[in-house]
């Protein structure tokens, strides 16, 4: 009698930030496969770290600087002369 394995799938970075911020079809997609019944999904604590330091801290930071700026142009202007190293693609996630 032979035991049936289940496929085991790493559920990496971009996979996670994807399920937060794609488009609500893709988000949809990802959703539909992550609870399939017949494989089994992980993720590691790295991947978590990877997701807290990018799309946590860039969240962190837009809203930060939104909030101690009084004008859209110098909250943009904090946002990308910042502590962090700031990406256009960032802000778009953030928006």
């Amino acid at each position: 009698m032979s035991k049936t394995v289940e496929p085991v799938v790493l559920v990496e970075t971009t996979i996670q930030v994807a399920r937060i911020v794609a488009a609500p079809q893709c988000k949809a997609r990802i959703n539909r496969l992550l609870t399939s019944a017949t494989t089994r999904y992980v993720t590691t604590g790295y991947v978590l770290m990877e997701y807290q330091r990018s799309l946590i801290a860039d969240f962190a930071h837009v809203h930060h600087a939104f909030h101690q700026a009084r004008t859209m142009g110098e909250a943009l202007r904090q946002v990308f002369r910042g502590r962090r190293t700031f990406r256009a693609r960032s802000l778009v996630r953030c928006g």
